[in-house]
């Protein structure tokens, strides 16, 4: 997996210029979202994809267990101002992440990149899939979080990057996911607006690693 651009994250999170008023704060921390997914796994006898093939009964739980793993890789990395509990959207963002400890609440929207027309195929044909998607989506402030399990061996960072940036994208940021199931991790990359690169500027959150991080 090769490394990419990014703008460093601290100036990024500037509070006053990147969050909208504070949504009401009935949401869900990451461990009650866990909990959540626990219970849809027992309805469905343990069969994660029974749950995954379910959008009807369970879109809004998939989204709110993408975003959750995000919410967490930004706490680890900033403290306690990126500490959110996980409000779901009316339609349209799918998500807001609301601030425990401030006044503020980010929109949030998400598109899986499981088995986008069988498998991943090449960067030019996924990256024009993300836009025909969500490319005319304009709400204020809003991140787009592109959650995937796409084969990491076979998908090149950089190259996705590079096509991502021939469209022109009204979100004010895209996250990539990415899930290595050997190390139990999910990695973080910004992949819009890019930046000059910098190999150390993604965040991430180990399921074994990580524990004292969940709230």
């Amino acid at each position: 997996m090769t490394p990419i651009c990014f703008t460093k994250f601290e100036n990024f999170f500037n509070m006053d210029k990147h969050f909208l008023p504070k949504k009401e704060n009935n949401g869900y921390s990451p461990i009650g979202i866990t909990k959540l997914f626990e219970q849809a796994e027992k309805e469905n006898n343990g069969k994660i994809d029974a749950i995954l093939k379910n959008k009807k009964i369970y879109k809004n739980l998939w989204e709110m267990y993408h975003g959750s793993f995000l919410a967490l890789a930004l706490y680890k990395k900033f403290g306690s101002e990126f500490q959110f509990d996980i409000v779901e959207g009316q339609d349209s963002p799918d998500l807001y992440f609301v601030q425990r400890n401030g006044d503020g609440a980010v929109p949030v929207e998400i598109m899986e990149l499981y088995k986008y027309n069988g498998g991943f195929k090449n960067h030019k044909e996924l990256a024009r899939h993300v836009w025909d998607t969500k490319g005319t989506i304009n709400y204020d402030k809003c991140h787009l979080l592109l959650a995937s399990r796409l084969n990491i061996e076979k998908f090149n960072v950089t190259k996705f990057v590079q096509e991502i940036k021939n469209f022109n994208w009204k979100f004010e940021r895209i996250w990539l996911s990415l899930y290595t199931e050997s190390k139990k991790q999910w990695t973080f990359f910004e992949i819009f607006p890019p930046a000059q690169y910098n190999d150390s500027n993604y965040i991430f959150f180990n399921l074994k690693e990580d524990k004292k991080y969940w709230y």
